[in-house]
């Protein structure tokens, strides 16, 4: 789950925590690529799927897709993670584009606000 503005919104409007008079709330800091690629791959490993990713992206073709996963009986799923203020670079999309062409497998880019998502496919 991302901890945003709106996630923090949601808290207080539930009455888990309250604000005390005069301090300002702890606000976590923003999720990271690094992280959320960390969640996806921990969730995708807990329901048997083989998870690639390029250790070091400077020594890796430009552009491919940060994910690459693989389940006995699914298609191979290509993922490109963002996180807010996050886009897809042009030697992104190109891969992006050539892989939607290819046969046999799901290309995703995938955001926090995804993760319902992301969830329902990688258990199914």
């Amino acid at each position: 789950m991302p901890f945003d503005d709106r996630w923090l919104r949601d808290v207080l409007q539930a009455g888990q925590v309250r604000l005390l008079e005069g301090v300002a709330p702890v606000v976590p800091p923003p999720l990271t690529e690094a992280v959320f690629m960390q969640a996806v791959v921990r969730l995708a490993r807990q329901h048997g799927w083989l998870c690639w990713h390029a250790y070091s992206a400077r020594k890796s073709v430009p552009g491919y897709p940060d994910l690459t996963l693989a389940k006995a009986g699914q298609p191979v799923l290509f993922a490109e993670l963002k996180v807010p203020g996050g886009h897809v670079t042009l030697q992104q999309q190109a891969w992006l584009d050539a892989l939607t062409l290819a046969d046999g497998k799901q290309v995703h880019v995938w955001v926090p606000d995804n993760w319902p998502l992301i969830e329902a496919r990688l258990k199914g």
